[in-house]
């Protein structure tokens, strides 16, 4: 129950971040409050608070960016962008940029798909 209000807390006064709650051969889970993003190999899927959204075969590449015009704290936000599909799906948002880049990678190693940096 703390870590809960500790994370709403957090979002609230604008600090980010994205977590790795777990990772095997088969699949990589992510949390960016209040969003839970779900690469399944098995399934062959990318699942978001338990919804499939698309297929893995279609991820075009990994982005890393951020948005111009921020007015308060800054954030990179962490995107999927697929083939054929106008709109990204956003795994989450991040106020450390290191953070950012590790977490584009391990998405990169375990889709096969490249990482791309927009600033």
């Amino acid at each position: 129950m703390f870590e809960g209000l500790r994370r709403f807390l957090r979002y609230a006064v604008g600090y980010r971040t994205i977590t790795v709650e777990s990772e095997s051969a088969h699949k990589l889970i992510l949390s960016c409050w209040p969003t839970r993003t779900v690469f399944d190999s098995k399934k062959g899927q990318i699942s978001q608070n338990g919804i499939a959204l698309a297929a893995l075969s279609a991820i075009e590449r990994v982005e890393v960016h951020q948005p111009p015009n921020q007015d308060s704290t800054v954030n990179w936000y962490l995107t999927i962008h697929m083939k054929s599909v106008v709109n990204p799906i956003q795994v989450g948002q991040t106020t450390d940029p290191v953070e950012a880049s590790i977490i584009a990678a391990r998405i990169s190693s375990f889709t096969g798909r490249p990482v791309t940096a927009r600033v």
